[in-house]
């Protein structure tokens, strides 16, 4: 069928033999041998074809082939695709042929050639000449650089680091983040930082911020907070799920030493208190945090973290490994509002046998939900029936008044 003389018969084998790879298929034997007469078909559309299914079959030498085909070709239309073809991995064997397409006075030709070249470029595998090539190029012709892949190149081949920072301020959107990718690239996410004045160098800004191939730290965390999107930007919604999932990342990977830091820089972002929490546990384990005392300052964020939430129960398990019980600890009321708040009446009598601090809990916690507030004063009702004195029973009038419940005390 590739050999048939119908256009369209040659053309349906192609689409099987694609259908067939995409199926995961074992290819006849010969097949490949028969595509790449595709490459030298009369019809343009199948050489098209042709090069972009040997590309998805991989041979190793299809690059130099199909670079030795399109030297020969003289449709546009094929010398797009294949450049297109060309630029998808980095093929330095088709850099001379995209060298010489990077001076066509066809536009979108020129941002192909420029995709081929930079893809080599990325990989730091572009020889010395065909850099300086590229840069005579743009030197030459400053308005030639109109898209990613040339902004990508310009960054890439500069002679210094912050000669093309220019561009991240460019009117056209695709060449500030080919400008932003290529300083990422390079490593040099505080450039970024300092200059992501709009939303689209912020976006590469984030992702720079946020990779885990470096060690993680504090700094991480005040990059990603002063790269925060407008709430009220045209893609708000993808930029604030975008910037949320990149602290998650990078939370979940935080250099240990530095857990306590990044949580009271969060200590504002109630949306990433998961987040949050599973970075302090994680730090509260002996093996990870052998210092005793950095361990007992994250069981300590962690519990009012967790007390805040609405979980006392779990909080007050933290803030019990924080020494919370000790006499003179400063936790040690957050622990008691903790089991309180968890109805542990026996664990809050331990800290807490008199009535004073219940009553002023009471007194103290507008708050508190009507049930709850009804079942703790019916609690300091039969916890104290006997031992309270007029003033302690006049105080808890008061409170019962407040939430709408009846009193019991004072007869």
């Amino acid at each position: 069928m590739l050999r048939d003389e119908e256009a369209l018969v040659r053309l349906a084998a192609i689409g099987q033999v694609e259908r067939m790879l995409r199926d995961a298929r074992v290819l006849p034997d010969g097949i490949r041998q028969d595509m790449l007469i595709g490459l030298g078909d009369s019809d343009p559309g199948i050489r098209i074809r042709a090069a972009e299914v040997l590309d998805a079959m991989g041979a190793a030498d299809f690059a130099a082939t199909l670079v030795r085909s399109l030297e020969k070709e003289s449709d546009p239309k094929v010398i797009r695709a294949g450049l297109r073809v060309l630029g998808s991995r980095p093929r330095p064997e088709a850099i001379p042929f995209a060298l010489e397409r990077l001076r066509s006075p066809d536009g979108e030709t020129e941002r192909l050639a420029a995709g081929v070249i930079a893809s080599v470029a990325i990989e730091g595998a572009l020889d010395p000449e065909a850099r300086e090539q590229v840069r005579r190029r743009f030197a030459e012709d400053r308005g030639s650089i109109d898209s990613r892949d040339e902004a990508t190149l310009a960054v890439l081949l500069a002679d210094q680091p912050d000669q093309e920072i220019g561009l991240l301020d460019d009117p056209e959107e695709s060449v500030r983040r080919g400008a932003a990718e290529a300083y990422r690239t390079l490593g040099l996410r505080d450039l970024l930082l300092s200059m992501a004045r709009n939303p689209t160098v912020a976006r590469v800004a984030i992702q720079a911020w946020a990779t885990t191939d470096e060690p993680v730290g504090a700094q991480n965390v005040r990059a990603l907070l002063e790269l925060r999107p407008d709430p009220t930007g045209p893609e708000a919604e993808v930029d604030v799920a975008t910037w949320r999932s990149a602290m998650v990342r990078i939370l979940q990977a935080m250099a240990v030493e530095d857990i306590a830091t990044s949580e009271k820089l969060l200590a504002d972002e109630p949306e990433l208190l998961e987040s949050r929490c599973a970075m302090l546990r994680r730090g509260t384990s002996p093996e990870s945090m052998p210092d005793e005392d950095a361990r007992s300052e994250l069981h300590t964020l962690l519990g009012r973290n967790l007390l805040g939430a609405g979980r006392p129960l779990e909080a007050a398990a933290e803030l019990t490994a924080a020494g919370g019980e000790n006499p003179e600890s400063p936790l040690r009321k957050e622990l008691f509002t903790a089991f309180l708040l968890a109805e542990e009446w026996d664990e809050a009598s331990r800290l807490e046998p008199a009535p004073e601090a219940w009553i002023s809990f009471l007194e103290n916690r507008p708050d508190l939900e009507q049930e709850f507030a009804r079942r703790l004063a019916d609690e300091i009702d039969r916890r104290f029936d006997g031992r309270l004195d007029d003033a302690f029973v006049g105080r808890m009038d008061v409170v019962r008044d407040r939430f709408g419940t009846a009193t019991t005390l004072g007869g």
